[in-house]
Order: structure tokens, then C-alpha cells, then sequence
């Protein structure tokens, strides 16, 4: 559910099943949990601005087999037709997956008789929705670079309004996700540190090994990136240091950028090909 949050830029989500005539959550992300049973309708309106059915076609079923509900956009926006034509072929990967078996829920319906079996069969629902996710989600946005860049400005702030940046930034959530953290109920400063750590450690990451060689691309990359976004240094300062000239130095700059962004790539998602530039005469 992050990925599709981050994709759609929606500030919340969840995914109910269906369990006889009602519907129980059973994932969320940003919201509170809310375990108690909820109607068709008021399972429609559980913080949901747009919901889609599972299956999509459901002509020999009275109700849906389940939900999968988003809040709204964190720019304040409606959702586009584009948006919704996304979510809605992400939904059919997932149906034909064979994650919305009837047969499957009804045996989930039937373990949820007690608490800690209803619990576990929750929990495997939500790692087998989480898998089915990533597999439908291969392909990163195409706006995952101008993310990463900005992800970059945002460092040269000081650091309340660097981690609130941060924090309204796509790839926050999946920052988290690297890092293995808890995506429910995390505040805007944990969403914020955690892709400010993954972006300062990727960095590092670029370090080529000693002694520092101002002839090297990769020693360039590395000392672009550290000191014009970690250390805030300005660019005319910057490039007499590095012994550039202006088009060289923003040359250099690009090629820098679109390597982090490919690293980020790999690190964060699923092995495709690569948006990333190389540099440019």
C-alpha cells in the first residue's frame, strides 16, 4: 500500500475482505486501525475519497469480495482519470493473482471464529496483498528522478522544515519500507528521518576509495553531491573548488544525480530498466 500511496500521492489507504455480509480491515496505512465489522457503505466511507471493488466484475455475487479505498491526495487534488485507470488495472493484477479466491475467503472467514486465528490469517493476507503489490508495481514512476531531486534540495534545509520536506516526499514511504519500519501510524518526522538517512547513507555509498582524485567522474559525483546538498555549499564556490568550469560542473552535476537516482532505483524497487541519464557532452 505504500507504493500505490506514494504512486497516486494519496495521504491514506486501506484494503477490506469480506467476511460474510460485512466487511473487516485488514491493512492500512496512515490511519488507525478500525477492527470492528463495517457495512458496504460504511466501508465505502471508512476516509475513502475513491474505492474499487475486488473482483472488478462480480455479477453472480450480491457484494464485492473486497476493497481497496484511498483518502485524498496529499496536494489537496482529485484523483485523474489516469490515476484511477492505474489503480484499476493494479486491482485486476491483483484478482488475477488469485488473491480474491472466494474459496480463500471463506476460509479465512472461517478461521476468524477466534481472535489469534483471525490475527494470523490477517497478517497473511496483508504479506500476500504486499507481495502482489510489489510484483504489479515493477515500473517506477516516471517522476521518480524529479522526486529524487527534490528529495535532494530538500537536505539544504534546516532541519525541521528539511524533515517536513522530506516527509511530503513520494519516496518517503518507500524509505520506510527499506528500512523496515512500521508504516502504520508513523508521524511526519519519522517518514521525513528515515528517507533523510537512506538519501545521506546512499551518498556515502558513492565514496570511491582513497586518496581523493579531482580527475575522477566518481570522486566528482560524490563530492558534488556531499557538498552542494549535505553541506549546503553554493554552486559558484563549488566549482572553482573542483577545479570546473560552470557547464562542466552542472555536466558533472546531472551525471551525479542520475547515478544516485539509478542506485536509489535498485535499492528501492524491483530490478527494471533504468530512467536514469548517463551524462551528456
Amino acid at each position: 500500500m505504500a507504493h500505490l500511496c506514494d504512486r497516486l500521492e494519496a495521504q491514506n489507504a486501506y484494503i477490506a475482505l469480506r467476511q460474510g455480509e460485512v466487511f473487516v480491515i485488514e491493512a492500512v496505512y496512515n490511519m488507525r486501525y478500525t477492527p470492528q465489522p463495517l457495512s458496504w457503505s460504511e466501508a465505502l466511507a471508512a476516509e475513502a475519497h475513491i474505492a474499487f471493488k475486488v473482483p472488478l466484475e462480480t455479477d453472480d455475487e450480491p457484494l464485492p469480495l473486497g476493497i481497496i479505498a484511498f483518502g485524498p491526495k496529499r496536494n489537496g487534488k482529485t484523483y485523474t482519470p489516469t490515476e484511477r485507470t492505474f489503480v484499476t488495472q493494479t486491482v485486476a493484477a491483483l484478482f488475477s493473482a488469485g488473491l480474491w479466491n472466494l474459496h480463500q475467503l471463506t476460509q479465512l472467514e472461517g478461521l476468524a471464529q477466534t481472535s489469534q486465528a483471525r490475527v494470523l490469517a490477517a497478517r497473511e493476507t496483508t504479506q500476500k496483498l504486499q507481495a502482489a503489490l510489489t510484483d504489479a508495481l515493477t515500473t517506477l514512476p516516471e517522476k521518480f528522478p524529479e522526486w529524487v531531486e527534490q528529495a535532494l534540495e530538500a537536505l539544504r534545509y534546516t532541519e525541521p522544515e528539511s524533515l517536513s520536506a522530506l516527509a511530503q516526499s513520494p519516496l518517503s514511504g518507500w524509505a520506510l519500507a527499506c528500512a523496515h519500519s512500521t508504516t502504520d501510524s508513523l508521524t511526519d518526522v519519522a517518514r521525513g528521518r528515515a528517507l533523510k538517512t537512506l538519501l545521506l547513507e546512499m551518498i556515502e555509498a558513492l565514496q570511491p576509495p582513497p586518496p581523493q582524485d579531482l580527475t575522477c567522474d566518481e570522486w566528482l559525483h560524490y563530492l558534488i553531491l556531499k557538498r552542494s546538498f549535505v553541506e549546503n555549499v553554493h554552486w559558484k564556490k563549488l566549482h572553482h573548488e573542483l577545479l570546473l568550469s560552470q557547464a562542466s560542473y552542472y555536466r558533472k552535476r546531472r551525471a551525479a544525480i542520475a547515478r544516485l537516482t539509478q542506485n536509489l532505483e535498485t535499492q528501492l524497487c524491483p530490478p527494471r530498466q533504468s530512467t536514469s541519464q548517463s551524462e551528456s557532452p
